[in-house]
């Protein structure tokens, strides 16, 4: 008989062990539950707050980058509107001096285009002042003289109009010239 109180007594006492194993179990089971929630939370939060970060840094660069397109795309348009000079760009020329890479590169292909429009700009003025104006005088040559007096007979047949042309002879001024010299006559017509 003590053998069996022994017994029950030991399985009694295993079976309260055994609960309390069991509950103990259950206890870090819940808390390893609660940890891992709050850890699980603490990464969607970091995660979603490094997401959020990096769309900010993207739409950051993108509008940086939207901004240096469309001042190029602006001063290339400005380019090709430019009837006479070339046009001042100083956010182009701020962009070269402050930009990198792709950027500061676009910027000094516009400006390297802009001073090649400037220099035939230049090119085609100085031709067309050598091809209808006297280099001594600045005065109208005949080429351009033939040009504007077609252009004033057309005026007239079109629309019924006077036209008149003075000339101006200067008597003399071949011995006035062999007697004191080019430099002399040039001077006078000066």
């Amino acid at each position: 008989r003590q053998a069996q109180q022994h017994y029950v007594e030991i399985s009694i006492f295993a079976s309260l062990i055994g609960q309390r194993i069991t509950l103990r179990a259950q206890e870090r089971n819940q808390e390893q539950a609660g940890r891992f929630e709050t850890l699980s939370k603490r990464m969607w939060g970091l995660g979603l707050s490094v997401l959020v970060v990096m769309c900010l840094i993207g739409l950051a660069l993108g509008r940086r980058s939207s901004t240096h397109l469309g001042d190029i795309a602006s001063a290339l348009d400005q380019l090709a509107d430019a009837q006479q000079d070339a046009p001042a760009l100083p956010r182009i020329e701020a962009l070269q001096c402050s930009g990198h890479g792709a950027f500061q590169r676009l910027a000094n292909a516009v400006l390297v285009f802009r001073a090649s429009l400037q220099r035939q700009q230049a090119a085609e003025k100085e031709a067309f002042n050598l091809a209808f104006y006297d280099p001594l005088t600045e005065l109208p040559n005949r080429r351009l003289l033939c040009e504007r007096m077609v252009q004033a007979l057309g005026e007239c047949r079109r629309h019924p109009q006077w036209v008149a042309l003075l000339v101006l002879d200067l008597d003399g001024f071949r011995y006035f010239n062999d007697a004191h010299g080019h430099v002399a006559g040039d001077w006078l017509l000066e």
